[in-house]
């Protein structure tokens, strides 16, 4: 019986060395606990998601709306197809889309105060002036009669249109992180498997040299 015992208590000791390396290895505090910090982070840029989702749907909407208005309007119809096909103004907005996309990333993992936070915002400010300041170039460019209610018309469609590339960027980077999450999570949920497997084998290593000692004292 000194024999069992000294092999059991060499393999349990192999067996708690193994847990204690797989646990350092994988980084596994508190396998609970990050579980379900994971899951609750994850629920949340759903949440997100979903907001965004029919704040973009909203703001589709609401350009579809006033583009029909401007389409009533003779006077209009040219300039809106001019601006429309206007190569300058796509390139600023794909600008925007991926500066836009940055400083969501950014917003993840730093605070609106940072410096590059700063400098994101700065430059999407800059774009977002050019695409302004294009659009009433065109304007300016066309014999038509200026009209304050259309002017505010056009204004209201491109800030629009705008905030609706932004929130487009926020869902992308939403959806990037949820995917992120899950993976994380997928990949934690296996750990604790194979932690589990690791523990049950030292519990029953324990047990058995338990059992061991006690018949060897008796």
């Amino acid at each position: 019986i000194t024999e069992r015992m000294s092999d059991v208590q060499a393999r349990l000791v192999d067996a708690e060395q193994t847990v204690t390396d797989y646990k350092i290895k994988n980084h596994l505090y508190n396998v609970e606990n990050q579980i379900s910090t994971l899951i609750s982070s994850a629920s949340s840029l759903e949440s997100e998601l979903y907001n965004t989702e029919r704040t973009v749907k909203a703001s589709q909407g609401s350009l579809k709306a006033v583009k029909k208005t401007l389409a009533k309007q003779p006077e209009y119809r040219e300039t809106q197809t001019t601006i429309e096909r206007n190569p300058l103004i796509e390139d600023y907005k794909t600008q925007l889309l991926s500066l836009e996309l940055t400083l969501a990333k950014l917003l993840t993992e730093r605070t609106t105060e940072h410096p590059d936070v700063k400098t994101q915002m700065s430059q999407i400010a800059a774009v977002k002036a050019k695409i302004t300041n294009e659009i009433e170039k065109t304007f300016s460019s066309q014999n038509i009669n200026r009209n304050s209610y259309y002017d505010e018309l056009i204004s209201t469609y491109y800030n629009t249109e705008i905030d609706t590339i932004k929130n487009i960027a926020i869902k992308k980077i939403a959806l990037r992180q949820i995917s992120k999450k899950n993976a994380k999570l997928k990949i934690l949920t296996m750990k604790d498997r194979e932690l589990t497997r690791l523990s049950k084998e030292m519990d029953n290593l324990r047990t058995t040299y338990t059992s061991l000692f006690s018949n060897f004292e008796a």
